[in-house]
């Protein structure tokens, strides 16, 4: 049959593999108090990995929910997990006290989920997979 084609070639298919890390004891948002979805207390945040154009680097954002403040900070090792949560705890480690809790998406970027939590003495919490 490639003797017929235009370009006398084959196309292979790549076979796609993609890293999938699960994500373990996760504590779902439907576990999370109401207080916290009430929006009136200080120090419930959330967070989300921004990746820039052709993956060459990434941004983490976090998000007070009450007040809407606003932390941003470049990750220089890309999207790395550990990178990631060594950040976020140098990012809130000054609010350690007000820090209430964390909700994430699902993504394996947070596996360290848990070092975050202990480290900042607070519960993290993961929202449902494709929830907009």
């Amino acid at each position: 049959m490639c003797k017929h084609l235009r370009h006398q070639f084959r196309h292979s298919k790549r076979p796609i593999s993609r890293k999938h890390e699960i994500i373990k004891n996760k504590v779902s948002i439907e576990q999370r108090p109401d207080l916290i979805n009430k929006k009136e207390r200080f120090g419930d945040w959330e967070i989300d990995l921004i990746v820039e154009k052709n993956n060459k680097g990434a941004m983490v954002s976090m998000i007070e929910r009450t007040i809407a403040m606003v932390l941003i900070r470049k990750l220089e090792k890309g999207k790395n997990a550990e990178a990631l949560a060594n950040t976020v705890i140098d990012m809130l480690l000054p609010y350690k006290n007000a820090v209430k809790s964390i909700t994430s998406d699902n993504g394996s970027k947070f596996v360290q989920h848990q070092i975050i939590a202990k480290k900042l003495q607070t519960m993290f919490y993961f929202s449902h997979p494709y929830a907009s």
